[in-house]
């Protein structure tokens, strides 16, 4: 029993070949592992998904900024400047975008 758990020199190990199933969808553990092949990505898919985080990232702020600012209890000051978190992500997304887009179309 002990021999045959061991995995043997030459040996196609059936390991990650069998299919997990997501509800009703069932794949290869292989295409998942081939999906998340970030070598695969250009500049231009980095540079344009990290702005789009960017700029999620500064409209939540920027509703943060609003929320505090119509807040009834003005004693109650957040410690987070929100309104700059949301001017420098929206600037780093736009940014980022930008140069997205001076990649698609140059490339």
């Amino acid at each position: 029993d002990a021999a045959l758990s061991r995995l043997k020199h030459g040996f196609d190990s059936r390991r990650g070949h069998q299919p997990f199933c997501i509800g009703l969808r069932c794949m290869n553990a292989h295409w998942a592992r081939d999906a998340m092949d970030f070598d695969s990505l250009s500049y231009t898919m980095a540079f344009g998904a990290t702005g789009i985080v960017a700029l999620v990232i500064g409209l939540l702020a920027g509703l943060h900024e609003r929320r505090e600012r119509s807040r009834r209890n003005l004693d109650r000051v957040s410690t987070v400047p929100w309104g700059l978190l949301s001017v420098l992500f929206s600037l780093l997304a736009i940014i980022l975008i930008a140069t997205a887009a001076k990649t698609w179309f140059t490339g």
